[in-house]
């Protein structure tokens, strides 16, 4: 460096820098974000949406709202078989995965079409009636993912953790 300079060895500089390589240290960080994430995630579920977009999510099937008993497929514990329950997270290399192993996790995020695979109809109950149908569209409902509140929230807390650190 040409001119001037001056090298920084202050000790509380050093111990500052130290305590913010801990942030991550053992995933740390990303442990934050996967605990908040997954909350805010169960929050949406609990609340009925919207989607991390901002859109409403579609309402349900008339007959079936009306005769709906309990919590549902989406709210219920995750022993009995709940979405909400059901979502947990995992520190992968340096990010962290959101999810639900659920097998019908994926056609409330996305939507789709259910199709009898063994028979020749779906037969279910609704509305005290019994139903033979040849397919279901289930809307999307996205659950996963992150909204501008969302990311707002997770900034919020990284920068309490980072002041924290150096405030210690």
């Amino acid at each position: 460096m040409a001119g001037a300079s001056i090298i920084v060895e202050d000790q509380a500089v050093r111990e500052a820098l130290a305590r913010l390589q801990t942030l991550n240290a053992g995933g740390k960080a990303l442990k934050w974000i996967g605990t908040e994430v997954a909350a805010q995630v169960r929050h949406r579920i609990d609340t009925g949406g919207p989607g991390p977009d901002g859109t409403a999510w579609h309402p349900l099937n008339a007959a079936y709202a009306a005769n709906k008993k309990g919590a549902g497929i989406l709210k219920g514990l995750a022993m009995r078989g709940g979405l909400q329950g059901s979502i947990a997270w995992a520190v992968d290399g340096d990010s962290v995965r959101i999810g639900s192993n659920k097998v019908y996790a994926a056609i409330h995020q996305f939507g789709g079409t259910i199709r009898p695979v063994r028979a020749a109809a779906l037969v279910f109950h609704l509305g005290g009636k019994l139903i033979r149908a040849h397919a279901v569209t289930i809307p999307a409902r996205p659950y996963l993912g992150l909204s501008a509140d969302n990311r707002r929230d997770l900034e919020e807390l990284l920068i309490s953790q980072i002041e924290r650190l150096l405030s210690a």
